[in-house]
């Protein structure tokens, strides 16, 4: 993700937050990550770009058109790995995934 875009949604999404009143969640004690009551972020592309398109708070922060592109580079990913036939992994990161993105490092 490119760091400018990664700066401004968040502290668009500050601003969001503060305008909007909401409340920060409590701090949690213990092992967040074993605890199956929390909720998780999204296991692969296709569901964070659903989520993502469906979101009105994305949309309000970083406003309709940078919304749009963003979520049409995500169906472009997808599309790039369907098409070089890639397979979701049971690792935490596919080969595909360390090919396409190392090479733009």
């Amino acid at each position: 993700m490119n760091p400018y875009v990664f700066i401004a949604a968040a502290i668009g999404a500050c601003r969001y937050g503060i305008e909007n009143e909401l409340e920060p969640a409590s701090s949690y004690e213990g092992y967040a990550w074993a605890d199956p009551d929390l909720p998780t972020i999204p296991t692969s592309l296709t569901e964070a770009r659903d989520l993502f398109r469906a979101s009105n708070v994305g949309r309000d922060v970083l406003g309709e058109t940078v919304h749009e592109h963003l979520a049409v580079l995500a169906d472009e990913e997808l599309a790039a790995f369907e098409r070089d036939g890639a397979d979701w992994p049971d690792e935490e990161v596919s080969q595909w995934e360390l090919r396409r993105y190392l090479e733009r490092v």
